[in-house]
Formats: structure tokens, sequence, C-alpha cells
């Protein structure tokens, strides 16, 4: 709608390869997502900030770094890489139960 014909087909492949990369790993963001609320409902904001954090930087360092060498895919790979590192930190807090003895109030 917004680009003409000749661009178009380049963008619905770019949209392709993205979504073939990114949706392999769509279960991670699920796991992350999952233990990152329990974590943040019980309280331990610190370790769900701490995975967030990883998962943005793990996403700009892996996509800076393999651009060099992989062009725009880096950017597909970077996202999925962080969420690995991200949820790695989640359910090993989870599994070690001390979000627990948090408290909210």
């Amino acid at each position: 709608m917004f680009l003409d014909s000749s661009a178009n087909e380049q963008v619905i492949n770019t949209g392709i390869e993205y979504l073939r990369v990114v949706s392999m790993f769509y279960f991670l963001m699920g796991l992350m997502v999952i233990t990152n609320g329990v974590l943040r409902g019980a309280g331990d904001v610190k370790v769900f900030m701490f995975s967030s954090l990883t998962n943005l930087s793990t996403r700009i360092i892996f996509a800076y770094t393999l651009a060099f060498f992989i062009g725009q895919k880096a950017i597909w790979l970077g996202i999925p890489l962080g969420w690995i590192f991200a949820s790695a930190i989640s359910v090993i807090r989870y599994k070690s139960g001390k979000w627990k003895g948090k408290s909210v109030v």
C-alpha cells in the first residue's frame, strides 16, 4: 500500500526471512515472559530488570557484531539470542525458589 510494486517483493521477502528465523524461537520468548511475569509479580524486580536488560543488550551486541559477517540476518539472530540469555536468567531464578521470599508490600 505504501510502496511501489517493484519494492513490494523485496519487502515481503525480507519479512518472510525474518519470520522464518524468529518464529522458531517464539517458545523461548513465551518462557521468558512467563518467568519474568512470576518474578515481577512476586516483587523480585531486580532480577526481572537484569533479565530484561540482558535481553536488550544481547540483541544489540550480537546484531552489531554479526552484521559485519552476515548482514541484516544478524538482527534476526540477535532477537532469539537475547531471548535465550534472558530466559536462562529468569528460569534459573525461578527454579531456585528465592523469588518466593520476596514480598510486594
